[in-house]
């Protein structure tokens, strides 16, 4: 199977042994661990941009929200995602290819509650450009820790939980390291070899009314 139909853009690959960073100087372990008891609640209208290690630019806003949690997001090209109230993918489209994939039951990215330490496993099916077949994802959670990314060109701290993904398949498997900022409700960023998976978030937009875990701060001037 190509690894290109699974998309690491809803991805959180598993590892049962985090891989080193390559950017120990931009991330350093924070405060004291907590539980996230709950996933976010998503609000029609927020918005979260990312950019790949590949150069592809990916830009997804809440479009639809039902009454269970699930959701809905459109991209720039007019074209749509479904997730469950967790926040992972059941449709969508391959980040490599643009090819149209369902999972069942679905991707598995989050689950809540999250809390160090904590591991998950999980089989999912996929099916996409007369294809089919599935996976296994296995993940561990870290330690929470301050990242800081550049939005518009400034420099911004954000409490994340880091996470390590390992997804088997044919071939060797494919490994990653998250980090789930509560803040912006989303994987804020993604380390992997390969730059099809390797990502960062460069804008975002959340509804200022919902009571998010961590907050935004500035990073001060050096």
């Amino acid at each position: 199977m190509n690894k290109t139909f699974i998309s690491l853009a809803v991805m959180a690959t598993v590892v049962t042994t985090l891989p080193a960073r390559a950017d120990e100087a931009t991330i350093k372990v924070a405060a004291p661990a907590q539980t996230i008891n709950s996933a976010p609640q998503r609000v029609v209208g927020e918005m979260i941009q990312r950019q790949f290690a590949s150069g592809l630019t990916e830009t997804l806003t809440v479009s639809a929200v039902n009454a269970d949690g699930s959701y809905s997001m459109g991209d720039q090209l007019g074209r749509t995602w479904s997730y469950t109230a967790e926040g992972n993918k059941k449709n969508g489209f391959g980040q490599a290819t643009g090819t149209p994939m369902s999972y069942l039951p679905y991707h598995p990215v989050f689950q809540f509650p999250i809390t160090p330490g904590q591991k998950w496993k999980r089989t999912t099916s996929w099916q996409g450009g007369g294809w089919s077949g599935s996976y296994t994802v296995y993940s561990t959670v870290g330690d929470w820790e301050s990242i800081t990314l550049t939005i518009h060109g400034v420099a911004q701290t954000f409490q994340a939980l880091r996470v390590g993904y390992e997804v088997t398949q044919q071939g060797p498997p494919t490994t990653s390291t998250c980090w789930f900022a509560p803040a912006l409700k989303a994987l804020a960023k993604c380390e992997s070899k390969d730059p099809n998976y390797a990502l960062s978030v460069t804008d975002y937009k959340v509804d200022s009314n919902e009571q998010l875990a961590q907050s935004v701060q500035p990073s001060a001037k050096q």
